[in-house]
């Protein structure tokens, strides 16, 4: 099975956005990332520390599926247009005023960086590893449903001003609605896996909608290269971690 890294790729986007923002500089000037996070597996001592510092909720019994509306099909299309650099034909073209797009990231990164400053993805990555070792997945599932469905929220309801950063908000979150179905499915089954008795289509199923959710992580990637290549807000040169995660999760098949 192709093994799935986890990439924590936006802090820096959000930090450097942050920085510009209480700085003199000029419009100019192109903003310097911070080093993203590197790719890394998370390791349960990892993911009980960062718990620690999250507030403490009641376990659940049930799935909260029925508390997140699912994106419509219909927000997620946008018109496509030509374009020159790389991955032509995907995303949409940047025409957008530099200080609207700015502060358009500033809150959609703002929104899906939680106070740790961390990705739902840090979150996913606990379940993926909690599945693959077959160990402590109640913890990690937890984990993950405590804040993953509250986070869907908020971003369905961020309203942006330009396409340009919502075409980034519908793609991220269809990501997450699939990761978060993902991990709902195997909600069942738990039991089973921490057994060994599971049938084998259930983690198959999972890990397919972890590369599915990935590919439409890759969508959301692009546009934000596309506002670096071609704006003063970002810096494409601190931009190779998200093309690297695109380049190893983009379906083309699927665009």
């Amino acid at each position: 099975m192709k093994r799935i890294v986890m990439y924590f790729c936006l802090v820096g986007c959000l930090i450097a956005l942050a920085a510009c923002s209480n700085s003199n500089q000029t419009s100019g000037e192109r903003v310097d990332l911070i080093d993203s996070n590197e790719s890394e597996e998370l390791g349960t001592d990892e993911v009980l520390e960062s718990e620690e510092t999250v507030e403490n909720s009641e376990d659940e019994e049930s799935s909260t599926s029925d508390d997140v509306d699912r994106v419509d099909n219909e927000d997620s299309e946008f018109e496509r247009f030509e374009y020159e650099g790389a991955w032509p034909g995907v995303g949409i073209e940047v025409d957008s005023p530099e200080e609207a797009l700015k502060g358009d990231l500033e809150l959609f990164f703002e929104t899906v960086i939680d106070e740790l400053g961390n990705e739902y993805v840090f979150r996913l990555g606990s379940v993926m590893r909690a599945v693959d070792q077959q160990m402590t997945i109640p913890i990690h599932y937890k984990f993950f449903m405590d804040d993953t469905p509250q986070r869907i929220r908020d971003l369905k309801r961020l309203t942006l001003e330009t396409d340009e950063a919502d075409f980034i908000r519908q793609y991220y979150l269809q990501a997450m609605e699939i990761h978060l179905e993902a991990v709902e499915n195997i909600h069942p089954h738990i039991d089973d896996i921490h057994n060994d008795t599971h049938d084998e289509h259930v983690t198959t199923e999972f890990y397919d909608k972890i590369l599915e959710g990935y590919h439409y992580l890759a969508l959301s990637s692009i546009q934000i290269i596309k506002i670096a290549e071609e704006t003063n807000v970002l810096d494409i040169n601190e931009m190779n971690d998200l093309e690297d995660m695109i380049e190893e999760y983009l379906m083309e098949k699927r665009l």
